[in-house]
């Protein structure tokens, strides 16, 4: 599979487990950059920071940028791949509303960055 179709995917995977569940950049991510992208811990979560950058990774993602652990062009297709897919999914909750769905999201965003 192409890098980029393979970072894509993993972005898609992470936006959809973070609207159903409400995890997605340390549990899904992360993991997914290292296991099936070779990316190191480091840079898995540097560029998963970035993808996440608003509001939850600015300082963090800067911090791991200046050290040259970020995939900018990877960021961008997770972040991208990320909102277009956990919207939908996070619509199919039952029993939360799409704001407390998506503050669920940005939250577990944060702790698991």
């Amino acid at each position: 599979m192409p890098a980029l179709v393979l970072i894509a995917a993993i972005g898609l995977a992470g936006g959809i487990l973070s609207g159903l569940f409400g995890i997605g950049g340390g549990l899904v991510i992360v993991p997914g950059l290292i296991i099936l992208a070779g990316f190191t811990a480091a840079k898995a979560a540097g560029t998963s920071l970035a993808a996440l950058l608003l509001p939850v990774g600015l300082f963090g993602a800067l911090e791991y940028y200046r050290a040259g652990q970020v995939d900018v062009r990877a960021a961008v297709i997770i972040a991208s791949w990320s909102e277009r897919s956990s919207v939908p999914a996070s619509g199919r909750r039952s029993t939360r509303s799409w704001h407390s769905a998506r503050s669920g999201s940005s939250c577990s965003s944060w702790a698991c960055a």
